[in-house]
């Protein structure tokens, strides 16, 4: 079966070249499913944003009427800017209102599942798991809540895929340097990206372990790197201007990693962080010191991770669950901004247990196609897995929220998918 899939990753067998277009019926058809149900959505529940959403509205604001990425009229660089930028820009198209947001999340949504699409058939070789990914992926309830809310995830998820499908062994120079400007959008979006684009490009740029494809990896990553950095530049001038200090993005990751790490920390698998600690109290964190702040944030969480070795280790596995086993967390913010939302509870519980249900199923598919189609000998199929690892680790040392998983849903999917393909009566399709 691993031959199999390797032959298809690589070339398109005759009978797929001949009928792509049945496969493409499917992908219509989750187009369709995608863009009704999201629009039913947004047009029929009135959710206002909070708590991130609502920060992320109120500087769009900003930005739309003084040009300024401030929070009570200070400079801030607290959370990263693109995506705040993005609001604006489609609200300066379209008007100020979240209705306008919903609706270009949607839009993301719909470059999501068609990026997606491509991915599959450029990493499975295989029109059938693309159609059936793209399927799985319309019918996601999780991603259904996620149009609205006024999240990040769909903007980043856009741009990561952007990014990844530019990069193959031997690229052009002119689609690295495309890849290098989406890593840097994406980074601007959420900052991990600054940290996950060099591996990935490197990866992606392998074609076999010898010393040849390793040297020309190393040049490919270097170049998505440079533009990467080139793109997210203007705004870390701007950051050392505005802020006075050498911020490449934003000045969240200290209060984050402390949110994370401190002594109010429990086993409890209720909380993925708790930002209510005294330790956290004695930042006294605001927006006119800012950069100092996150520095004392980051000087106290590591100090307590340095002093308590063993319970940080201890709670990784509790943050591992927070981050792999709950989904659904769409809801959150229906609860929070749904003035109705305790009429309709039963109903939105009710989705919530079929998500869960949903999504343990296409992890299940996961990490049964892990055992076919990852193999060491072949870099190209390592690039999810270990794009998938570098999100793990990242919520093992900060926190593990359910949200942050979000982004690699599309990976999830596509895997599932190929599983699904194995059954009899799919491949008849």
């Amino acid at each position: 079966m691993t031959d199999m899939l390797g032959n298809r990753r690589i070339n398109l067998c005759s009978a797929e070249r001949q009928v792509p277009s049945k496969h493409r019926v499917f992908l219509w058809i989750a187009l369709a499913v995608m863009v009704s149900t999201r629009l039913a959505l947004i047009l029929l529940i009135d959710v206002q944003p909070t708590s991130d959403m609502g920060w992320y509205y109120g500087r769009a604001i900003d930005l739309l009427e003084t040009g300024r990425y401030a929070e009570n009229g200070i400079s801030t660089a607290y959370w990263p800017v693109g995506y705040a930028a993005f609001l604006a820009g489609v609200m300066a198209l379209a008007g100020s209102s979240v209705l306008v947001g919903q609706l270009a999340n949607l839009v993301l949504s719909i470059a999501c599942m068609l990026l997606l699409y491509r991915l599959c058939i450029r990493h499975f070789g295989d029109y059938r798991v693309a159609a059936i990914a793209a399927c799985l992926f319309a019918v996601y309830p999780n991603h259904m809540g996620y149009s609205l809310g006024l999240y990040t995830e769909p903007l980043f998820t856009t741009l990561m895929l952007l990014m990844w499908l530019q990069i193959k062994p031997s690229t052009p120079k002119w689609r690295l340097i495309f890849a290098g400007i989406f890593a840097g959008l994406a980074t601007l979006v959420k900052t991990q990206m600054l940290l996950l684009a060099p591996l990935l490009s490197f990866v992606l740029s392998l074609r076999n372990w010898n010393q040849q494809s390793g040297m020309l990896a190393l040049r490919q990553s270097l170049l998505v790197t440079f533009f990467m950095v080139m793109t997210i530049s203007p705004w870390t001038v701007r950051n050392y201007i505005e802020l006075g200090a050498f911020i490449p993005v934003s000045t969240n990751g200290g209060m984050s990693l402390l949110a994370g790490n401190n002594p109010s920390m429990t086993f409890d698998l209720r909380t993925d962080y708790n930002d209510s600690d005294e330790m956290i109290h004695q930042v006294k964190f605001s927006v006119a010191d800012q950069v100092a702040a996150d520095q004392r944030a980051r000087t106290a969480a590591w100090r307590w991770i340095r002093d308590n070795p063993v319970t940080f280790i201890s709670l990784m596995p509790k943050k591992f669950i927070r981050f792999w086993l709950p989904d659904g967390e769409s809801e959150w913010n229906i609860q929070r901004g749904f003035a109705a939302y305790e009429k309709w509870k039963f109903e939105f519980r009710s989705v919530r247990v079929v998500n869960q249900i949903y999504y343990f199923g296409l992890l299940a598919c996961f990490v049964f196609s892990l055992y076919y189609c990852v193999r060491l000998n072949d870099p190209q199929t390592l690039a999810p897995p270990l794009t998938i690892l570098f999100f793990t680790i990242l919520s093992l040392v900060f926190s593990g929220q359910s949200r942050y998983h979000a982004p690699l849903m599309p990976l999830i999917i596509g895997y599932a998918a190929w599983a699904l393909a194995r059954f009899r009566f799919v491949r008849q399709l």
